[in-house]
Parts: structure tokens; sequence; C-alpha cells
């Protein structure tokens, strides 16, 4: 880690890597200022805690990437218009910020009920709901999404990180094609 960033970066960036590949709960306050070659006090001084840390990741980094879930996830009268805006918005997340991405999707499987997983577990849930809100609106337009709101958005966020997984291997290009694809599998399920 470059001693040249601010140790405000410094802790961020070492705090996420450490998070995303040991998880949360097995890193401590201990780890992240080693590996960002800062002090306890210097941590405790920018975000007060561990948690805080998370926190400001949260929302310096994930909760923008929501409010531009929430603008593409306004209908406009075209659901397939409407549809790639929010895929090609999830794939720029998920992109920009991939350990932030997975730690959110891993936090809707775990068992864990400690706070950083309620944090975390707070931004999907929110994800969740714009795209639910999505289906309501869309429901005058297509009839036979009504009653299956809820599980679609759920369907599309799991299929957006299907698509996410592939291309993080290689073996699927994230551009025009794979969002059109990814529309047109979805729509068959909707629409029939």
């Amino acid at each position: 880690m470059s001693s040249s960033q601010p140790a405000r970066t410094r802790i961020l960036i070492e705090a996420l890597r450490l998070f995303a590949t040991r998880g949360y709960n097995a890193i401590g306050v201990e780890e992240i200022v080693v590996s960002a070659g800062v002090t306890k006090p210097t941590l405790y001084h920018h975000f007060g805690s561990k948690q805080g840390v998370l926190d400001t990741l949260l929302v310096e980094r994930v909760d923008p990437a929501i409010a531009d879930l929430a603008t593409a996830a306004a209908y406009r009268g075209d659901l397939p218009l409407t549809l790639g805006t929010v895929v090609d918005a999830m794939f720029a997340f998920g992109q920009r910020e991939p350990e932030l991405y997975w730690m959110l999707v891993a936090a809707n499987i775990t068992a864990t009920d400690d706070a950083a997983n309620q944090l975390l577990a707070a931004r999907l849930e929110k994800q969740v709901q714009l795209l639910t809100e999505l289906f309501n609106a869309a429901v005058a337009d297509h009839g036979n999404i009504r009653g299956k709101q809820l599980l679609a958005a759920s369907t599309l966020l799991a299929m957006i990180a299907i698509h996410l997984r592939l291309a993080s291997e290689g073996t699927l290009q994230l551009d025009e094609k794979a969002t059109w694809h990814l529309i047109q599998q979805f729509s068959y399920g909707i629409y029939s």
C-alpha cells in the first residue's frame, strides 16, 4: 500500500480488500491498520470503529449506486427499455465495485444477524424494493406480472448476479449483447 495516499483512503482500500477476502467478522481493527500502514488512533479518528469503516464504504460507494439504480428503475412506459437501463446500472456497479457488490449478495444468503450484515442486507433490500416498485408501475401495461412483482425483482437481481459472476470468470462479456440477452431471457419468463 502506497504511503503517498491519505491514511483515510488506505484504510478504506485495505479494509474492503480484507472484508471481501475473508469476511467482515473475521477481520479485526489491528489487521486493518497494519495492512493500511496506520495506527489504531488514526482509524478511530477517521471512522470511530471497524463498523464505521464499513458504514463509510457503504455510504460513499454503495449508496450512489443505489441512487443510480433508482434513476434507472423509473418506469417510463417501456419495460424492455427500463430493464436495459437497470441491467446496465447494475453491471456498472458490479464491475466498478466488485468486492462491495459480492458482499451485498452474500449478506442475503448468510445466516448471521450482526450489525454489519444488517447494514449490507439493508442495501440489498433497497435494490429489491426499487425493482419491485418498477414492476408495480409496469403492472398497468403488463398485467401478467400482477402478484409477481417481488418475485420478478428478485429474479432479475439473481440473473444480473449470474451474468456478473460469469463476466468475472472471463466467460461472458458484459456488453450490449449481454444486456439484450439477459432482458430477453427475463422477459420470456414474465411475459409467458
